[in-house]
């Protein structure tokens, strides 16, 4: 009995060691490292107007690392490197949250050796991301080697200790494309008082569409409201063009026009036009000094649009309610 307590306690004793070695939570304490889970940056990102991603130049001292900047201008998030064009505000919050959030798990290694074999060294590494205040750096965090898939080696600047964290490519992209806010030129419905086209004009109120100018027995068909501003107003571009206007925009003829009254009364002009050299369309709004490519199909569901449609009989529902209309 005396040797059963003994080979007991010696297993005990094991398992607590190993407890302490790896941190696993056998006696219901924390896990992690054996005590609440620290964050890698001890700095507040979130205070960050300005992003830096870099990728090492392929071969030692040949060509010039390549690197994309994201800056907060006024509060709102852009690309430089695109006119100052406005950034997707999900994508770049997305990217600030992901390092933020990343905890220090045990280290896969802490020496310099090690930070130079796995590419996360100051002067060698595959990529880095530096988020500044103003002129001060608040922290920059080396990209490594892939340990395995969506995974890479990382190393906040200041620490010896080097992780492995889930890193996707995407999250560090270096095309400016893969940052702009393609829904720049979109708009929600409770922004808008009206909205004016050659055929019809759609009114807000309350919540609801009301087709300006309706007869007396008919009701604004609620579904077909929704598809025609959406069709208008969530005008989702391929490119950013640039910021002068070029005779071969065809903006001087526009294929179409329409205006956007915004709550308050501001109105924001809509001009689409077809390219004479190239094929395609490239939209202009008053409000913003970007012109931008649309694909064909947008032209052709806007001019589709039409004003019987819009409407319904109000016999259509006992509550006089247009009856929903299926999409196809």
């Amino acid at each position: 009995m005396n040797k059963m307590i003994q080979i007991l306690t010696v297993v005990l004793l094991i398992q607590v060691g190993l407890a302490a070695v790896l941190g696993t939570d056998m006696l219901g304490g924390a896990g992690g490292r054996g005590g609440k889970e620290k964050k890698l940056l001890s700095a507040d990102i979130t205070k960050a107007d300005q992003i830096k991603i870099e990728e090492k130049a392929s071969e030692e001292g040949k060509g010039e690392n390549e690197s994309l900047v994201l800056k907060s201008v006024d509060g709102k998030w852009t690309v430089p490197s695109v006119k100052g064009f406005p950034a997707g505000k999900t994508a770049v919050k997305k990217l600030i949250d992901k390092f933020a959030d990343i905890k220090e798990d045990w280290p896969v290694a802490t020496t310099d050796d090690a930070a130079s074999r796995f590419k996360v060294a100051k002067d060698d590494y595959e990529g880095k991301v530096t988020f500044s205040q103003g002129d001060k750096a608040l922290a920059t965090i080396y990209i490594g080697t892939a340990p395995s898939f969506r995974k890479r080696h990382i190393r906040a600047d200041g620490n010896k200790e080097i992780f492995a964290a889930g890193i996707e490519p995407q999250d560090l992209s270096l095309r400016p494309k893969d940052w702009i806010d393609r829904s720049a030129f979109t708009y929600d419905a409770d922004e808008v008082e009206k909205v004016i086209t050659d055929k019809f004009t759609l009114l807000r109120k309350n919540g609801k569409w009301e087709v300006d100018g309706a007869p007396s027995d008919k009701v604004t068909n609620q579904v077909k409201a929704d598809t025609a501003f959406n069709t208008l107003c969530g005008i989702v571009f391929k490119d950013v063009e640039g910021e002068k206007d070029d005779p071969e925009y065809g903006l001087a003829s526009p294929e179409l026009k329409y205006s956007v009254v915004l709550k308050g009364g501001k109105p924001v002009e809509f001009q689409i036009g077809r390219r004479t050299v190239n094929d395609g369309f490239i939209l202009k709004t008053s409000d913003k000094n970007f012109f931008v490519s649309i694909s064909p199909y947008v032209i052709e569901n806007i001019k589709k649009l039409d004003k019987a449609e819009l409407l319904a009989s109000k016999s259509d529902r006992p509550d006089g309610a247009a009856k929903a209309q299926p999409q196809h």
